[in-house]
């Protein structure tokens, strides 16, 4: 694992520890190089969406430089850190975790942990991938949306946030490993037993296209697969997945 991260830079404040890595990454830095800051104050999710991001919380970012790697590689990489985010969370707090496709993690029904990857090429050839993920581990109640947990609250004790990302680490390096050496399969398996959507009825919302149907799980490219009484099988490579009351 030593060899897969490398520095860990720790900030007090940053606008996104996104930015600050991609920054870093145009500039020579290494892969596996991660940026940990206590507060971001300009903090982004999917589509670009704005999200809070108040002390107490676990947000990082860190960088690959990946060499030869499938087609659907891309499409396989937020599942795979939702799954490592997911199996530490459970272990950690004895409480299960859920992964929401394609990026969320969920405990009692509500977000405890995101995540957001960005890459950039070089003509057709992948340069880099940035990955970030905030966790809800002791900040206020008020300033966290409505629908989130906060994981202090789950176990009822304090989490030394440095201490908790030593622990976390392995986990992520694992589950990329094994995506690595064995391949989507493996990851598919793992995060059907963990699917948060599955056999649920979601509005799916795709390029402003909402569509109703039943989540039946990830296909061989980690694409959402939704089962839609309207348009039949159709699976997704980027939506808006929300549940239909």
């Amino acid at each position: 694992m030593k060899e897969f991260f490398k520095e860990i830079i720790w900030l007090k404040e940053v606008t996104s520890t996104q930015d600050y890595i991609k920054k870093l990454a145009l500039e020579g830095a290494e892969s596996g190089t991660i940026a940990v800051a206590a507060v971001q104050t300009v903090a982004r999710g999917r589509f670009e969406k704005s999200w809070r991001a108040p002390l107490g919380g676990l947000y990082f970012s860190f960088l690959l430089r990946p060499d030869k790697v499938e087609a659907s590689y891309l499409g396989w990489l937020p599942l795979v850190w939702g799954l490592a985010a997911s199996k530490f969370v459970e272990k950690f707090s004895g409480v299960e975790a859920k992964l929401k496709w394609p990026n969320d993690v969920y405990v009692n029904d509500k977000k405890l942990a995101g995540i957001l990857c960005e890459s950039q090429f070089l003509g057709d050839k992948l340069d880099f991938v940035v990955s970030g993920m905030g966790i809800n581990i002791d900040a206020d109640a008020d300033s966290l949306p409505e629908n989130a947990v906060n994981l202090r609250h789950l176990i009822d004790d304090e989490i030394d946030i440095k201490a908790f990302l030593n622990l976390f680490l392995p986990y992520i390096y694992h589950y990329y490993d094994e995506y690595m050496r064995h391949g989507s399969k493996y990851i598919k398996n793992e995060i059907s037993k963990i699917d948060y959507l599955a056999k649920k009825k979601v509005i799916v919302n795709s390029q402003g296209e909402i569509l109703l149907g039943i989540a039946d799980g990830v296909d061989d490219n980690g694409r959402l697969i939704l089962d839609s009484p309207e348009v039949g099988r159709l699976s997704f490579s980027s939506a808006e997945i929300s549940l239909a009351v």
